[in-house]
This record gives structure tokens, C-alpha cells and sequence, in this order.
């Protein structure tokens, strides 16, 4: 296996614990609104926070990234995800799974951390297949709905937070010591001119974020 496909397999795989951790919140909504008498507006707010705060954080990780390079960051943003992840098991009230769903979403961020981090592997011509393959790490989001709850239901939430929070650390592990960032950088992302790119920039990122509106509706 050439080092670029090694890399983005490690990239991709992080990248797919990172969202499975950053979605754990979501399937237990209706749960949690039930068990604690939750309110629609404030069963929304624990489920919107995590996506929020990782949204916002994607631009700082993205800094980070530009210069210290994506196998250190990457490595610190799994092993700090682990933390949460183990809470998450054992938070009942409201204030306490507001608290994990804030540190939970500096998980989401991980995207901004993987795509320099897999395009510096791969000539210009070769980086949409990269990305795209890449991408295929949003399966945790999957992972996270279809698996969480059944395993809550056998073992309890408290499995759900170990087991995450432990596949989170090997996966950390495995990344600090295999993955490798490339030796030509990718040209760091000049963001004052991306935000003022204006409409062009603001209708994608509306785009982006309906899906997970509509969600709800």
C-alpha cells in the first residue's frame, strides 16, 4: 500500500470515529425528551449544540491544522473526544448532557482537520477522489444511530460511552503512530478572503445546513 492510500485510509477511519462520537446525542433525542419532560425547544437545543459548536470550531482546527499538521492534530482531537464519550454514559440531567453534547461537538471539527491532512497526499488532479473517499467517514453518524441505541437497550448507555470512548483512544494510538503528514503541504487556506466571498460562500453553507433543519421538521 502506497503511503498516500495508507494515510487516507487512517484519515478516513478517524475521521468516521470522530462523527460516530459527535452523532451520540441524536438517536437518544426522543428518549431523553421523554425521560426528562423536555420541551420541543429545549430537546432541539441538546441536539443542535454539538452540531454548532463543531461547526464553529472547524475554522480554528483548520488553523491548527495549517500549522501543525494533521497527524498531531488529529491524534489530540480522538484522544479529547474519549473524554465525552465516557461521560456520555453516565449524564442524566439536562445540564449534564448540555455539558457533554458542548465538548462532544469539538469532535465535528474533524473534518476540517482531515481534508488538508489526506489532500496533501495526492497531486491536484487526484485530490477529488481522495475527498471523496475521504468523506465516506460520515458513516458514523450511521454508526452511531443504527448501533447506540441497541446496545443502550442490552447493556445500558453506559456500554455506549465505554465502548466509543475506547475505540476513540486505538483509534488515537494507531494514528499517531502510522499516520504520516505529507511531505508536500497543501497552500494554507487564506480565510479572510474565503469570507468574503459572499453569496458564493453563504448559499453553499445554506445548502449545507437544511438537511439537518429539514430533520427535524
Amino acid at each position: 500500500m502506497s503511503a498516500g492510500a495508507r494515510n487516507l485510509a487512517l484519515g478516513t477511519i478517524a475521521f468516521g470515529l470522530c462523527f460516530t462520537a459527535w452523532s451520540l446525542i441524536a438517536p437518544f433525542a426522543k428518549t431523553f425528551k421523554a425521560d426528562l419532560g423536555l420541551s420541543y425547544t429545549r430537546a432541539l437545543l441538546l441536539t443542535a449544540i454539538p452540531v454548532v459548536l463543531g461547526s464553529l470550531l472547524r475554522i480554528p482546527l483548520g488553523v491548527l491544522t495549517d500549522r501543525y499538521g494533521g497527524r498531531l492534530v488529529f491524534t489530540a482531537l480522538l484522544a479529547f473526544s474519549a473524554l465525552p464519550a465516557v461521560l456520555f454514559g453516565y449524564a442524566h440531567g439536562y445540564a449534564a448532557l448540555i455539558g457533554v453534547g458542548f465538548l462532544l461537538g469539538v469532535a465535528g471539527a474533524s473534518f476540517a482537520v482531515g481534508v488538508p491532512f489526506v489532500a496533501g497526499w495526492y497531486p491536484r488532479e487526484r485530490q477529488g477522489f481522495a475527498l471523496g473517499v475521504y468523506g465516506m467517514g460520515n458513516v458514523g453518524t450511521a454508526v452511531a444511530f443504527f448501533g447506540a441505541p441497541p446496545v443502550s437497550d442490552h447493556w445500558g448507555r453506559a456500554t455506549v460511552g465505554w465502548a466509543t470512548g475506547i475505540a476513540l483512544l486505538a483509534g488515537a494510538a494507531l494514528f499517531f503512530l502510522l499516520a504520516r503528514d505529507a511531505p508536500r503541504r497543501v497552500a494554507p487556506a487564506r480565510y479572510r478572503e474565503v469570507l468574503r466571498a459572499g453569496w458564493r460562500l453563504y448559499r453553499l453553507a445554506f445548502f449545507y445546513s437544511s438537511p439537518s433543519a429539514a430533520s427535524w421538521r
